[in-house]
């Protein structure tokens, strides 16, 4: 069995959390495509773990946790995030972590290109983390990047480096950004010994372990296919996460923010805090149109919905279920949605829904909003997350 577990919102929608729970029964667990931009949180027996590179499903020793080609790696970061989970008590050997001999590797000059640029744009800077992660994807579309598989051979990495640089020495040069090559080939070559053991050949693992059909593999991400290197029609389920409110980290649009006292609200009851960056969090009402429409897009066929605890505690919330532009209704989500204006419906709130375990256990009106998002969207809701931790997820029963 294959699943998909994929955001429908602006990203951090809880994704960890829902695989966290799906992973208890899994095969193998594959990270498709996600950056090291942002910390995820999960709870696992009582024990709090944060995950960045690694899929959540590494603290649960049984399952192959795979970081697949479509990755790109800083591997400091990704050596940093192992010996913090291993002083945890996390066990992570080549049994249970394989990462993707085809993963590209983000490089001291992709996070310089970034700080570059941020300069450049100036007043109109998106805020970005400068952590390298678009120069290196754009080198992996031109076919010139570094592979993980390139750290094992210092010939190969020579040259890969000195190709690279090529590429992008006008820029740095004229930004007096300095590249000492030796230094970083000897740095990365440490860096291939130690992870060496872990570098495979990712396709051609799932591929065996997808000849089993009793083996449940989930792949984790947007793209996710794409970036895991499988065929669509081998998808069983797509589960499409969310939060109960919306948040966003970073710059650009943002049809229902709440720039005021709400959405510091929104933010202190869903513990909505940026834990690398330490950017503010954007938090503002649940735009329904922009869930439809990413459900569409990605072939959701059911819903996990996060932090329902958390928006009870407001007494009255906004659902966004169209947009006005101008004397134009709209809906779904259009190219130019800074020009367009939100038009809410009210849905009173204030439900205490913090110790339930069981759709039983969910106060009517909590209950009530869970299905008039699955009337909007017209997909079933199959889990409620009620925190961070993977035991807390509720199942919806089956209409």
């Amino acid at each position: 069995m294959l699943k998909i577990i994929t955001g429908v919102q602006c990203g951090n929608e809880g994704k960890e959390t829902v695989t966290s729970y799906e992973s208890l029964n899994a095969k193998a667990v594959v990270r498709c495509a996600e950056v090291n931009s942002e910390e995820h949180t999960i709870l696992v027996k009582g024990q709090r773990y944060t995950v960045n590179l690694l899929p959540s499903s590494i603290t649960n020793p049984e399952v192959c946790s795979i970081i697949a080609p479509d990755v790109p790696i800083n591997p400091k970061v990704l050596l940093e995030e192992i010996e913090s989970m291993r002083q945890k008590g996390v066990k992570i050997t080549p049994e249970n972590l394989a990462i993707s001999q085809k993963a590209h590797v983000i490089m001291p000059w992709h996070i310089m290109l970034d700080e570059i640029r941020e300069l450049i744009r100036g007043d109109k800077s998106r805020g970005t983390v400068s952590n390298g992660v678009e120069p290196c994807c754009e080198e992996n579309c031109r076919h010139t990047g570094i592979r993980m598989i390139d750290l094992l051979s210092e010939e190969d990495f020579r040259e890969k480096i000195e190709d690279s640089l090529k590429m992008n020495e006008i820029i740095l040069c004229a930004y007096s950004r300095i590249v000492d090559v030796q230094e970083i080939l000897e740095t990365y070559l440490e860096y291939g010994k130690v992870l060496a053991p872990f570098i495979k050949n990712t396709t051609e693992m799932l591929k065996k372990m997808m000849k089993d059909s009793k083996n449940k593999i989930i792949l984790v991400g947007n793209q996710a296919c794409t970036g895991a290197e499988i065929g669509p029609t081998y998808v069983d389920e797509v589960i499409g996460v969310m939060k109960a409110y919306t948040s966003k980290i970073g710059e650009g649009p943002f049809p229902t923010e709440e720039n005021n006292e709400i959405g510091n609200l929104i933010r202190e009851a869903g513990h909505e805090h940026s834990n690398i960056t330490k950017r503010l969090v954007r938090c503002g009402w649940l735009d329904l149109v922009m869930v439809r429409d990413e459900v569409f897009k990605k072939g959701v066929k059911c819903l996990a919905i996060n932090n329902l605890d958390a928006i009870g505690k407001l007494k009255k919330v906004q659902l966004c279920i169209a947009y006005r532009r101008k004397s134009e209704l709209l809906n779904t989500v259009p190219a130019d949605i800074e020009n367009c204006q939100p038009m809410y419906k009210t849905f009173f709130a204030g439900w205490d829904a913090s110790e339930c375990k069981t759709w039983g256990e969910i106060p009517d009106r909590a209950r009530s909003f869970v299905q008039e998002i699955e009337n909007f969207v017209k997909v079933p809701v199959k889990y409620i997350g009620i925190g961070p931790e993977n035991s807390r997820v509720i199942i919806r029963p089956t209409r």
